[in-house]
């Protein structure tokens, strides 16, 4: 059984119930004096008719069990009688411990029965509730599902997943399938849906690439904590105005995007060189997948400092990464390479890169790829871009230019650095400076 934070407290709460209980138990058997009558500490025996004696330590032996009375220290003052209430309290105590105790190491499971307050709780605080947050969240799925709760608790819960939205992890777990349930079966006002909107909208993270050429783009990444569910799409316009007087519109569709604004001499906004300021402002639309329903659309405004730089400027700012080491460790980390074939009928052929790799050291390298066969390269059309995540990477269209490739075949790649594609990031500023070469990179089936 995983300890969590709610589970040592529960832990610690049992024991001081029982050690309470304990305590209280062995009082209620102590008793309490119910007289002042000299008593025989070994026996026990009531030495009341030899009082005066007894008190002055000249009492002689005790007639019950011949212990000697000369000494005060050999006798206590008055009987005492068992306390019922307390060893009844006592036994209770421990009998209510050893139940809560065995009821946790059952791990009996009573969320059905659980109020909605307590689940909301468990929901809302997953480090403290490790074994029990998911499982509460989906019973509050199941409940509003099958309308089991009110109005002003479904309010609650969808409150507490906007609220969630915007916390520092950008994962808010199950909440997306909640809000997404509330939508579908709660009957959600406008008040609340345009709560959404506004915590998602707020969520919105934009970054982009502090220095460009005149004649580029200005690549961006927008990331939110947008989740697929009951919104079938979004869409926004970028209207971009840049400080020396170009503007142009943007249109794309979802918030967790990558691109390129279209500013340079290739671009609708003209720029000179040197520090630059770009301002836009972004026109957001959510739709309903439930009728189709718009969201109300909202406008936000964003303020990017960039710099317009000469080739050689850019240059200067990028960092080669060579040397033998590295080239080892890059092909070590692409050992693994292969390329997937589909075939999907009807001549329609896909094929695909796939790696699973594990290097800290060389992430965010890009490349492009071509076949080798003899002395001819043969392009692909495909960027390749290791990362410091031991996951497979992404699958890339293999445009071969009619070279067919079979099941089995090994093939030879070569890998040519690619400084056009460490520009198109936000944050990358270096490249491997050498080809690599792959020998035997296995052809295998997709699926």
């Amino acid at each position: 059984m995983a300890w969590d934070l709610i589970g040592l407290i529960y832990w610690v709460s049992v024991g001081l119930i029982g050690g309470l209980a304990f305590v209280i138990l062995l009082l209620g058997f102590r008793g309490r004096v119910v007289d002042d009558h000299p008593i025989c500490k070994k026996c026990g025996y009531d030495l009341e008719g030899n009082r005066e004696a007894v008190l002055k330590g000249d009492g002689g032996r005790c007639p019950e069990c011949g212990a000697c009375l000369d000494e005060k220290r050999k006798v206590k003052i008055g009987n005492r009688a068992k306390v019922r209430k307390k060893i009844v309290v006592g036994v209770a105590g421990l009998m209510l411990a050893a139940g809560l105790g065995g009821v946790r190491m059952m791990d009996l499971d009573f969320t059905q029965s659980k109020p909605v307050w307590y689940l909301r709780l468990e929901a809302r605080r997953p480090g403290w509730f490790q074994n029990t947050s998911e499982v509460a969240m989906e019973e509050l799925e199941r409940r509003i599902e099958m309308g089991e709760l009110s109005e002003d608790e479904i309010s609650d819960v969808f409150y507490d997943g906007v609220r969630r939205i915007n916390e520092e992890d950008k994962e808010f777990g199950g909440w997306g399938t909640i809000l997404d349930v509330v939508f579908m079966y709660g009957n959600p006002d406008q008040a609340m849906m345009d709560a959404y909107l506004e915590a998602v909208l707020e969520s919105v993270e934009l970054k982009w690439r502090k220095v460009v050429l005149e004649d580029g783009r200005l690549p961006f990444e927008m990331t939110s904590n947008f989740r697929d569910g009951f919104v079938s799409m979004v869409s926004w316009e970028f209207h971009v105005s840049v400080d020396d007087g170009g503007s142009c519109l943007f249109v794309m569709d979802g918030l967790n995007r990558q691109g390129t604004l279209p500013i340079g001499r290739d671009g609708k906004v003209q720029l000179s060189l040197g520090e630059r300021k770009l301002h836009i402002e972004a026109k957001y639309s959510l739709l309903l997948r439930a009728g189709g329903k718009h969201l109300t659309t909202t406008t936000r405004e964003y303020d990017l400092d960039f710099k317009v730089a000469t080739r050689f400027e850019r240059d200067q700012l990028l960092k080669r990464v060579k040397g033998e080491k590295n080239k080892e460790m890059l092909r070590d980390a692409l050992g693994s390479l292969e390329i997937a074939k589909s075939d999907f009928g009807q001549g329609d052929v896909e094929y695909v890169l796939l790696s699973d790799y594990e290097n800290s050291k060389l992430c965010d390298l890009f490349f492009k790829v071509y076949l080798l066969e003899g002395e001819k390269r043969v392009e692909t059309g495909l960027r390749l871009r290791t990362k410091e995540e031991s996951e497979p990477l992404d699958s890339f269209r293999l445009e071969v230019n009619g070279v067919e490739l079979n099941v089995g075949d090994e093939v030879d790649l070569v890998l040519v650095p690619d400084v056009g594609a460490v520009c198109e990031t936000v944050d990358v500023w270096e490249f491997f400076d050498e080809e690599i070469v792959l020998r035997d990179v296995k052809v295998v089936t997709l699926w």
